[in-house]
């Protein structure tokens, strides 16, 4: 060790196999206290316990009576190990050169990869003879600090721009195993993965392998119980053996509407753990998939119909994959969300988005016009707001995404927006009302309207906003809603209007909010008396408890 090093641990064993556990857990613990994930912590300890365990087995030659020396130490930014004995000389010439592991996975080599994996786990492995002793040093970079605010974003761009290319991509494939193919590629690269493979379930339950790369034996997981890749039943199959059998290591589940899949990936090149980011990407990469894949079941299936009323379907289908079909439980509050296109697609949208630490964002947007390409622009909306919802403040969140919207929209369409997010801890919401119909609380006998925010989104290039804020009071009820539930017509050609929508909420405020949802909905039916609407229905109940 260098004389400046700080030393985090010194440890001598005796030459016996057995206390190499207790070197492996000294150094996982070392390696995870210095910001190592859980993997490369892992990773780290199986080093050390390695060239431990090399020192027991050809310098002592398996006697018990000699002894191991380790020492963990910090030099500036590296973890370094010193592995000694004194045992029988080694040959420093005789040390093998650093192997390719990813020749070795092609080649499927097993077992007996040692020192190569050492060589591969650090960045640096010297092995000397220093007088009567032998010594090996590893030598590791300590992960980089965690990242900025602003490399957060880019990252969450990145992604958008990912699935936005991948969105476009799906829309011109109704090939299963080409949608499949193709979003295995673009996350094998994304995370430098070398084994891959995408699974779907059958109607009948089963597994469906769709797309492979690098993985033998991916066929033995044809036509067993979905419920084993689900770890559920009593089938003998564990999603753990699978991956065993497969030399694969992590698995992603993830559904839409009614599609279920799963991704299989072998270790990361670089190692280490998947971030919370990269799983989100890996989630959003299968749920698009699957959407793709209900589409393309829905083509199929109305193809000897008429090609137009089939892709109209199949555009339903997915946007309605991208709305949630669950809203997530907020502390304190109850919430409840429904929307209804006017034709067979619709521009409307909304969301509640768990932000982390009991915040939420809640998202109801209303892109202009009607119909597929209303849709398109509400689906590229939506993916924004996913990717990049808690990375700015709210007022330069609305901004970006207007921009973005702009850039990719040539029809000049713009879209109404209320974006809020709530701190469910303190009941204080921060929000934004991009020209949309302000929402209103229902207090007592007093009405709120959130109408602080600024211009539509995608209209007009540099369009800045300005934030409100309102703290809730139990009792409190926010009724955000579109213009297709205010603008509702009778048969005398009333409108229903804002303060329909508040006399009714007014009325109701004591239920819950999912039956102020359905009364509403109710009034708006009775209302209309049965006259088709003109424009798409959505509505968010909020309610403070």
């Amino acid at each position: 060790m260098k004389p400046e090093a700080s030393v985090l641990l010194r440890l001598a064993v005796p030459s016996d196999a057995k206390y190499l556990s207790v070197v492996h857990e000294r150094a996982r613990e070392i390696a995870q206290s210095n910001r190592f994930g859980a993997i490369e912590s892992e990773q780290w300890a199986l080093a050390v316990e390695e060239c431990a365990a090399n020192s027991i087995e050809h310098a002592y030659a398996g006697r018990s009576d000699g002894e191991v020396d380790i020492t963990l130490a910090l030099e500036g930014d590296y973890l370094c190990a010193e592995i000694c004995d004194q045992g029988k000389a080694f040959e420093p010439k005789a040390m093998p050169p650093v192997a390719d592991i990813k020749d070795l996975a092609k080649k499927g080599a097993r077992g007996g990869l040692g020192l190569t994996l050492v060589q591969r786990i650090a960045d640096t492995v010297v092995r000397e003879r220093e007088g009567e002793r032998n010594v090996c040093r590893l030598v590791k970079r300590l992960p980089l600090n965690p990242l900025t605010d602003k490399e957060k974003l880019a990252a969450a761009e990145f992604q958008l721009r990912t699935l936005v290319d991948l969105g476009r991509e799906f829309s011109t494939n109704f090939d299963p195993a080409r949608v499949a193919s193709i979003a295995l590629a673009s996350l094998m690269g994304h995370l430098t993965i070398l084994r891959a493979a995408f699974l779907t379930s059958t109607p009948e339950g089963k597994v469906r392998v769709l797309a492979s790369r690098g993985v033998k034996n991916v066929l033995s997981l044809e036509g067993v119980p979905w419920a084993s890749v689900e770890g559920e039943g009593n089938s003998t199959e564990t999603p753990e053996a699978a991956l065993k059998v497969l030399r694969l290591d992590f698995i992603f589940r993830f559904t839409s509407g009614e599609e279920r899949g799963a991704i299989l990936f072998s270790q990361r090149l670089a190692g280490g753990e998947f971030g919370e980011s990269e799983r989100n990407l890996i989630h959003a990469v299968g749920r698009q998939a699957l959407a793709a894949l209900t589409g393309a079941r829905a083509q199929e299936m109305r193809i000897e119909k008429a090609r137009a009323d089939s892709e109209l379907q199949v555009a339903r289908e997915i946007q309605k994959s991208l709305l949630p079909e669950v809203l997530p439980v907020i502390p304190g509050f109850e919430v409840a969300a429904s929307s209804e296109a006017c034709f067979s697609v619709g521009g409307d949208l909304f969301d509640v988005i768990p932000l982390g630490e009991s915040r939420f964002a809640v998202i109801l947007a209303d892109v202009s016009g009607k119909g597929t390409p209303a849709s398109l622009i509400m689906a590229f909306a939506h993916a924004a707001f996913r990717s990049l919802a808690g990375s700015l403040p709210p007022v330069d969140l609305l901004a970006r995404i207007s921009e973005l919207i702009r850039n990719a929209n040539k029809t000049h369409r713009y879209a109404t927006c209320f974006y809020g997010e709530l701190d469910a801890s303190s009941r204080r919401m921060i929000y934004v009302n991009a020209g949309h119909l302000p929402p209103a609380i229902v207090r007592g006998d007093e009405t709120i309207e959130l109408k602080t925010g600024g211009s539509v989104l995608g209209l007009l290039p540099g369009t800045t906003f300005e934030q409100g804020e309102v703290t809730f009071q139990p009792g409190d009820v926010l009724a955000i809603y579109s213009d297709g539930v205010s603008e509702a017509q009778s048969i005398r050609d009333d409108e229903f209007g804002p303060e329909g929508v508040e006399a009714c909420v007014r009325a109701l405020k004591a239920k819950s909010a999912p039956e102020i949802l359905r009364l509403l909905e109710q009034s708006l039916f009775e209302f209309a008396a049965g006259r088709a609407y003109s424009d798409d229905r959505t509505a968010v109940i909020l309610k403070a408890l």
